[in-house]
């Protein structure tokens, strides 16, 4: 009986490290490939969308609904002005490499890709 417990701690343990390798591998500001200035930064379990040319930023907190090794699919809450809060639709985040990102919108499928700025 000690020996299963110690292994469903051991896989246990292993599930939730998965998670936060892929929460830490997001860390940082990305850039859209096909729109310059345009930026998605995650830090502390938050993110903040930048657009470029005088669009409003929009920020919130994110929670990782799903961490697969390739990727993650997160469920964004936009922040509003007013103090109210909106869910977004989920984002599917997938690692092409270390440097590499593409972020689609889990129910339609728009979205692009982003490059990891320096």
């Amino acid at each position: 009986m000690g020996l299963r417990s110690g292994f469903a701690a051991l896989l246990v343990a292993a599930l939730l490290a998965g998670c936060r390798d892929g929460r830490e591998r997001l860390e940082g500001t990305w850039e859209r490939t096909d729109n310059p200035g345009q930026t998605v930064t995650f830090a502390d379990g938050r993110m903040l969308h930048a657009y470029p040319h005088g669009g409003k930023p929009i920020s919130g907190p994110y929670d990782v609904v799903d961490d697969d090794g390739d990727g993650l699919l997160i469920a964004p809450t936009l922040e509003l002005g007013d103090g109210r809060s909106l869910r977004a639709d989920r984002q599917r985040i997938l690692f092409v490499d270390d440097a590499t990102i593409t972020m689609k919108n889990a129910k339609n499928g728009s979205g692009g890709t982003y490059k990891r700025r320096e």
